[in-house]
């Protein structure tokens, strides 16, 4: 995306030496969410043009025997020396440079703690309802459940956050640099 958004273009007969300095100049100046902007406004835009512009890049890269490497502990550009990130399944494994951990703890997050809000609401709520109905029709108010309702409930709590746990360890499935789709 970076190379995209540069000003390299294919008239300049770029080396893989000039791709990787357009690369780093242009994330330095824009940023990977610049790039990004940048990239989804001309698709917008002009998607022709786009197209023919990411096809080129994609013969381009393709075509380059290996990037350039940095001597080793130098970093990358705008990071602390010797910090690279590791492509290792314990800690890095997203595209996006996302440590796992942290992409386990917000789908555990987003999808967890909504389950949780909506079952105690709609548990209350059931309460309530059937509390008011019985009042109003027989002037009763509403006992307290037995342990056999309050059971059900946690049993599809447990099954429902299980569900949940058990898709936690596809991330790093479809997160693995071997899914990633450069088309």
């Amino acid at each position: 995306m970076a190379l995209f958004a540069s000003g390299l273009q294919q008239s300049d007969a770029p080396t893989a030496a000039m791709a990787a300095e357009a690369i780093t100049a242009t994330i330095r100046r824009f940023g990977i969410h610049g790039c990004l902007s940048r990239m989804a406004q001309e698709f917008g835009d002009h998607p022709d043009a786009a197209a023919a512009r990411m096809r080129w890049i994609c013969q381009l890269t393709a075509q380059m025997p290996a990037w350039p490497q940095r001597p080793a502990g130098t970093g990358r550009p705008g990071s602390r020396a010797g910090t690279e990130i590791q492509a290792s399944s314990d800690r890095y494994r997203a595209p996006t440079g996302v440590p796992l951990r942290l992409l386990r703890r917000v789908v555990t997050l987003e999808s967890a703690v909504p389950l949780i809000v909506a079952a105690a609401i709609a548990a209350g709520t059931g309460l309530l309802a059937a509390d008011l109905f019985l009042r109003a029709q027989f002037g009763v108010s509403l006992r307290s459940p037995g342990t056999t309702y309050y059971l059900s409930v946690l049993s599809g709590l447990v099954i429902s956050l299980g569900l949940i746990a058990a898709t936690l360890p596809l991330l790093n499935r479809i997160t693995g640099p071997e899914t990633a789709r450069n088309e």
